[in-house]
């Protein structure tokens, strides 16, 4: 009866840790929310395109088709895919990393795997209207 107490507690114990750090993810990420979507959309509808004026074998760069490639670049026009590491900077200028805390906040997480998987297919020279027509669904569950 002791021992099943004490595995009772530990995994109590686990229970509490693994909340808390899932809660602090949470907090860390929630102020870029509204970008992920934000930069998601705007590359399935076509607002953005790759810039192959700023072309880097480490990076790609998505500007806003609104925005005039180099001149009137600004911070907020542009998204930037880091291939090494497989980050995300966000219109508005938020940043959404990889790294293991993403993985205990499930809204983050669903987010890195959507624009990964739309950037991935665009630098395979896709189309976005193909991308768009591909995540209806999820776009209409996700209204």
């Amino acid at each position: 009866m002791i021992i099943i107490t004490k595995i009772l507690l530990d995994l109590a114990a686990v229970l509490v840790v693994c909340s808390v750090c899932c809660a602090v993810s949470m907090v860390v990420h929630c102020m870029n929310y509204p970008a992920y979507r934000r930069t998601y959309r705007a590359i399935i509808k076509g607002e953005m395109v790759i810039d192959l004026d700023w072309a880097d074998r480490d990076m790609v760069y998505f500007r806003l088709t609104s925005s005039t490639p180099v001149q009137g670049r600004l911070l907020t026009d542009y998204a930037v895919y880091f291939l090494r590491g497989r980050d995300f900077k966000l219109l508005g200028g938020g940043y959404l990393h990889n790294y293991p805390m993403l993985y205990l906040d499930p809204y983050s997480l669903y987010w890195m795997k959507r624009l990964r998987g739309v950037a991935d297919r665009l630098m395979a020279g896709e189309d976005p209207r193909t991308l768009r027509r591909d995540h209806r669904i999820a776009a209409i569950i996700n209204n």
